[in-house]
């Protein structure tokens, strides 16, 4: 067994990772090590409180982009201020940062182009589309409102399904090399704007409303629904507003290594019992919380050697099984997590409470717009209701022409990094046979893709004038 020490964070104490040299262990650990670090001369320097909400969110944003960075939590009673290269930022906004950072370039296009494709999603299904349309010569537009990589680059969990990669990849290391590999082709990027509407336009163009202004839309010739799935929220009742009231105060869904640095030595409730609660238990023991507390409605379903494994590393486990969680309470800061079953109803201490309960997809917005959902999944190509289409469904099309979708979003989706990218890069295939047999949709004549149909018209056109002159020449 080897252990790694990292000293002198801001924090104020050591960091201790012990790991195997397994690959996976290792860079894992290393990757953690390297957040927990304070480095000499980073390029960003945030000053303010880093337990209050909004810091809360910013030391997230941070770890999920890859960004070091030295926190002077001595000035925790100042307003939260990020200075970039020694520029100061006063409450920068997702967008800001991503700007000021270099994460993501800023367009080459204004917001009013009329886009080839808009990708409405950053995960792996819409990186391998933008990725694959852009290098077909389609100018592409990429909607993700929260972070590059989607929810992938949140798991705690490595990644042993995607290929390339034998002992498993972390997926901010994934997104990150993704965001590499997209910077130096024509992609724009709109971090700062959220699908609201879709609908059709003259032409068989598409608008997707990006804000609360009529004139805040963007225009598409084709469109992916790559927008992947949010947390679960737990079913509160009346209580439902302490949910709300707490998130990014003790409240969290989902969580990621860095998250066990602020968690030494406090007391941590864990909602739900698959294997990201399990995974989160084991993230929390080895930081050093000091308790925590496994809530699970219906027990653990996470695969039997994890749980074993939980047994063996969390001497301070403490399991609540077919309970559920009634309320949050505390005044500025989580306190207390309510918790009921049969026969007991008691609050457990807590400063954090971490909520492991799956996901829904992110479709509320696409209600309306013609799209055929089934419990909020897209269907497309041969789930569709293909008696109500003018034509059968190219793969991975949804029951608007030119829409289409891929990735967890997508019904009978299996949820896999590797399936997400794949289904991303065949519906780009797929669009290509859509442009040929209406490349009106491209609307910009001096696309790359539309220069390479007027090609292809030509070369048709040349090609029947000269089979029509063939059959009318004159008998020799």
């Amino acid at each position: 067994m080897l252990a790694l020490l990292a000293t002198g964070n801001g924090a104020g104490y050591d960091y201790v990772v012990e790991l195997d040299m397994s690959p996976e262990s290792l860079e894992t650990a290393l990757e953690e090590l390297f957040f927990a670090w304070n480095p000499p001369n980073p390029r960003v320097k945030v000053a303010g409180c880093a337990g209050e909400r909004e810091g809360s969110s910013l030391r997230r944003f941070l770890y999920l982009n890859g960004v070091p960075y030295i926190w002077d939590d001595r000035t925790k009673h100042q307003e939260l201020t990020v200075h970039v290269d020694d520029v100061p930022i006063l409450h920068p906004t997702p967008s800001q940062l991503y700007v000021a950072l270099g994460i993501i370039p800023a367009p080459s296009h204004p917001s009013s182009y009329p886009y080839d494709l808009v990708v409405v999603g950053g995960g792996p299904a819409g990186l391998s589309a933008a990725l694959s349309a852009s290098l077909v010569g389609l100018s592409t537009l990429v909607i993700e409102a929260h972070r590059p990589g989607g929810t992938a680059t949140t798991s705690i969990n490595l990644i042993r399904n995607y290929l390339g990669f034998p002992g498993g990849v972390a997926g901010t290391r994934l997104a990150k090399l993704a965001l590499e590999q997209m910077a130096t082709l024509d992609i724009d990027w709109r971090p700062s704007y959220s699908a609201c509407s879709l609908r059709e336009t003259k032409g068989g163009r598409y608008e997707i409303q990006v804000g609360k202004h009529p004139d805040d839309v963007v225009s598409a010739g084709m469109v992916l629904l790559a927008c992947g799935q949010k947390p679960n929220r737990l079913a509160l009742g009346e209580a439902q507003q302490t949910e709300e009231y707490f998130l990014n105060r003790g409240v969290y869904y989902g969580a990621v290594p860095s998250d066990r640095l602020v968690e030494v030595g406090k007391d941590v409730v864990i909602v739900g019992g698959g294997d990201s609660a399990g995974q989160a238990a084991l993230l929390f023991a080895k930081g050093g919380s000091e308790s925590i507390a496994i809530v699970a409605r219906d027990g653990l379903t996470m695969a039997k050697p994890l749980r074993e494994e939980i047994y063996d590393h969390v001497p301070t486990l403490i399991n609540v099984f077919r309970a559920k969680v009634t309320e949050f309470s505390g005044t500025e800061q989580l306190a207390a997590v309510g918790v009921r079953g049969k026969w007991y109803d008691f609050p457990i201490p807590a400063t954090s409470a971490y909520i492991n309960i799956g996901g829904k997809p992110n479709t509320e917005w696409l209600r309306g717009s013609g799209i055929e959902l089934d419990d909020g999944y897209i269907k497309t190509d041969i789930y569709l209701e293909t008696r109500a289409r003018r034509r059968e469904a190219l793969p991975f099309e949804t029951s608007l022409p030119g829409v289409f979708a891929a990735g967890d979003v997508r019904v009978k989706s299996r949820r896999r990094v590797g399936q997400a990218v794949g289904q991303g890069t065949a519906a780009v295939a797929s669009m290509e046979r859509y442009v040929q047999d209406k490349p009106r949709v491209l609307a910009d004549p001096g696309s790359t893709a539309h220069l390479l149909l007027d090609i292809l018209d030509v070369v048709d056109s040349a090609a029947r004038r000269g089979l029509k002159q063939w059959l009318q020449r004159p008998p020799s």
